[in-house]
């Protein structure tokens, strides 16, 4: 009995103050401002996965191959979405280089039996999703004398050790949609 009398007093106190359409208007203004912070929430969750699924992936892969004596550094998009590449560097033994004076260092240490394709990136470039760029390419000039000349081979083995030694490169690229900077790194800390 005590417990219906606290009911009453509570009620009682409620109707000093509002009336019973008014109790409905605020328990729905209630529930439409939860039901919208739920939308915002939601919006919210969308719109991050969303970005999630179209976002670049940039890696570089070193391929070689033994038999030809070619090696390419390969800049490959892995993910989802386009990127926007916005400038690479190159380091030489720890010092930025051009690619010119990349081609030079090579091109001294007399590995003159082989051509030498650095790719220069100029301004902001997009790449697209399964896109791949050769970004440094070395083959030998006569492919024919490559299989009984040991020189050539030696120079390869020589080139691979230098390369994989000695070079660095260093990428930044972002999405289109939203621009958060990332890099694709290939070097010595990574072989």
């Amino acid at each position: 009995m005590n417990e219906m009398n606290n009911r009453c007093e509570f009620y009682d106190f409620i109707s000093k103050f509002f009336s019973v359409e008014d109790l409905f208007t605020l328990f729905s203004l209630l529930i439409a401002a939860f039901a919208l912070f739920i939308t915002y929430q939601n919006s919210k969750l969308t719109r991050k996965h969303y970005l999630a699924t179209v976002y670049p992936k940039l890696t570089m892969d070193l391929i070689t191959d033994e038999v030809r004596l070619s090696l390419r550094i390969i800049l490959k998009n892995k993910g989802l979405g386009p990127a926007v590449l916005s400038g690479f560097t190159l380091e030489w033994e720890g010092e930025r280089i051009s690619a010119n004076g990349l081609l030079r260092e090579l091109q001294q240490k007399h590995y003159t039996n082989f051509s030498y394709h650095v790719h220069s990136f100029a301004g902001d470039s997009a790449m697209a999703v399964g896109e791949d760029t050769t970004v440094l390419a070395i083959e030998p000039l006569n492919t024919l004398s490559t299989e009984n000349n040991s020189d050539i081979n030696d120079d390869y083995t020589a080139i691979t050790r230098d390369v994989l030694s000695k070079l660095r490169i260093k990428g930044n690229y972002c999405s289109i949609i939203e621009p958060k900077p990332e890099t694709v790194d290939f070097g010595k800390t990574n072989v």
